[in-house]
């Protein structure tokens, strides 16, 4: 019994993650088109407006904003872990500035006095900052690990250890031009272009006071400057690094027009390079990848593609990666490409490309009132219109939504509506959109622990079957030797039944973690508007991302709230 139950193991096993793997939801990119899924709810009882802020990458904790007042006046803001939907009023905080580490285990804030104040999401702790240099134009920028980028609102920057809480170093940045940061914050890059658009140096500032600032002449493509045109101005941004290399965009105006250079920058040589073999311009830019409009034909020195509602110019929308310029997906389909469009041209409360490069999100105010948004999946070139579940435990007002934002990687979605009938205030609503990194969901994890146990009860049942045939085969094979080769014959060790179920050896289930019991709050919180991360447009933006003020001409950030342009 022994040897066959072991020589059973392997095939017990291997079948017992297949089930799991049947019972588990898969990753969410695996699914098959959109559904979300109600979580749960924040209420803020009593509260006339509520806005959010801003969320985590990861869709863990949001920041809010809300007034018992209609006017929005007097606000508090609040951090709302997403959980447990628990609520926790930020003491003293202002609606200046407020900013997530890229884990989502810290939330950074300046409270009315000036002083920035560092949040542990998981345990409520507050800590403020001392010797960080603070005025009314200084700006939290990133946060990564013990590091806080904080800027004054124009050319200087300084890095901050939280953990020590001292200055590692500071950086005063030459031009106006487009700056982006290694991932743990220890350099600044920014790209000197000259005005003709004819030379370009990559300046490169130390923020941890090891090591010299650099400067590197920039070889340019051939054809960067156009020569049928006298250029007159140039503004780059840049977005990286990665691999060594950043994704630049130099933008030359002339009389009458632009026309975009979108590119690779390598870091070590300086050496530029054109992202696609075709004339493109940038239309969304996450982290890693650009969805860039392309001609269908011509050089990348030509004339960039001009979008408009007509997509005379544009051959297809292609996703690439910004360091190596590799095509991850393309759409040509024009009714989608329209539909993109739209989305980028109306005023959207939702504008959001998935960290994956895969998902785009639009909402209107009508969509909003109708509980619903646009995604259009890139990796498939199809758009759907969404429209958010609601049951007697989730129920949506008549009016829908106010506001809407999802996490960096489409995971997760929230949305302000009323409290349902007889109550009064507004509800901020928790979903999961069934895309993006789901499997640290609690959801998630319980749906796998039931499968877990499941697989587990039938592998125990399938031993208990095959020692029984065994036993029964050894007593048959007894009798066969008494009344000769008539008698059944034995069982086969090589013949195993329907196998499912976990370890057999160990005879238990795994772990499987749960979460918390879910909180519906009564607590309040504050106002900064919200659409969420707006696609980077051909030419400066007019009204700030982040709170809808309009923007001045010069300088990287909103005189209103501090949010950068780019």
């Amino acid at each position: 019994m022994r040897v066959l139950a072991m020589r059973l193991m392997p095939l017990l096993a291997a079948f017992a993650c297949m089930a799991a793997m049947a019972i588990a939801p898969l990753p969410a990119h695996a699914a098959e088109g959109m559904s979300p899924e109600w979580v749960g709810n924040a209420d803020f009882r009593n509260y006339e407006d509520v806005y959010i802020g801003g969320m985590s990458d990861d869709g863990s904790v949001a920041v809010v904003s809300a007034s018992k007042q209609s006017d929005g006046g007097n606000p508090e803001i609040d951090m709302v872990t997403l959980k447990d939907m628990s609520i926790t009023e930020l003491p003293k905080a202002s609606s200046s500035s407020a900013v997530f580490s890229d884990d989502g285990e810290r939330l950074y804030y300046v409270d009315t006095k000036g002083s920035v104040r560092m949040v542990d999401v998981a345990s409520k702790d507050v800590t403020t900052l001392d010797d960080l240099d603070w005025d009314d134009d200084s700006i939290l920028l990133h946060a990564h690990g013990d590091r806080l980028l904080v800027g004054d609102g124009g050319d200087r920057y300084t890095l901050y250890d939280v953990k020590r809480q001292e200055t590692l170093g500071t950086a005063k940045v030459h031009g106006d031009d487009g700056t982006t940061t290694d991932t743990d914050l220890s350099r600044i890059y920014t790209l000197d272009v000259d005005d003709d658009g004819s030379d370009a140096t990559l300046l490169i500032y130390d923020m941890t006071g090891k090591h010299a600032d650099e400067s590197k002449d920039v070889e340019l493509p051939d054809g960067f400057v156009p020569s049928h045109e006298d250029v007159t101005s140039a503004y780059s941004y840049l977005v990286g690094p990665h691999d060594g290399k950043l994704m630049a965009n130099v933008q030359l105006s002339y009389d009458g027009g632009y026309t975009n250079r979108l590119c690779t920058l390598d870091v070590s040589t300086g050496r530029m390079s054109y992202l696609s073999d075709r004339p493109a311009s940038p239309w969304f830019i996450v982290d890693q990848y650009v969805l860039a409009a392309e001609a269908d034909t011509g050089d990348p020195s030509d004339e960039s593609p001009q979008v408009d509602d007509d997509l005379d110019d544009v051959d297809a929308f292609v996703v690439r990666d910004v360091a190596s310029g590799r095509a991850k997906w393309r759409v040509d389909d024009r009714s989608v490409m329209r539909a993109i469009v739209k989305g980028m041209n109306r005023m959207s409360y939702l504008n959001r490309f998935s960290s994956d490069g895969r998902y785009l999100f639009f909402a209107s105010e009508t969509e909003l009132e109708r509980s619903g948004f646009t995604v259009v999946d890139l990796s498939k070139g199809e758009t759907d219109k969404v429209t958010l579940p609601e049951s007697d435990d989730a129920p949506i007002g008549d009016d829908g939504f106010t506001g809407m934002n999802v996490s960096a990687d489409g995971s997760t979605l929230i949305g302000v509506a009323d409290m349902p009938s007889g109550s009064h205030g507004k509800r901020l609503m928790v979903y999961d959109t069934g895309v993006g990194d789901t499997w640290s969901r609690p959801a998630t994890w319980i749906k796998l622990g039931v499968g877990v146990l499941a697989v587990a009860a039938a592998t125990v049942g399938v031993i208990l079957l095959v020692l029984r045939l065994r036993r029964r085969g050894r007593a048959d094979a007894g009798t066969a030797n008494v009344a000769g080769p008539s008698g059944p014959p034995m069982p086969s060790d090589g013949v195993t039944a329907p196998q499912t179920g976990a370890s057999a050896r160990s005879g238990g289930v795994p772990a499987v973690p749960m979460p918390p019991a879910t909180v519906t709050p009564a607590v309040p919180p504050v106002p900064m508007p919200t659409p969420s991360q707006p696609p980077l447009p051909p030419s400066r933006p007019k009204f700030c991302s982040q709170c809808g003020a309009a923007l001045p001409d010069d300088g990287r950030f909103c005189t209103q709230c501090g949010h950068p342009m780019f």
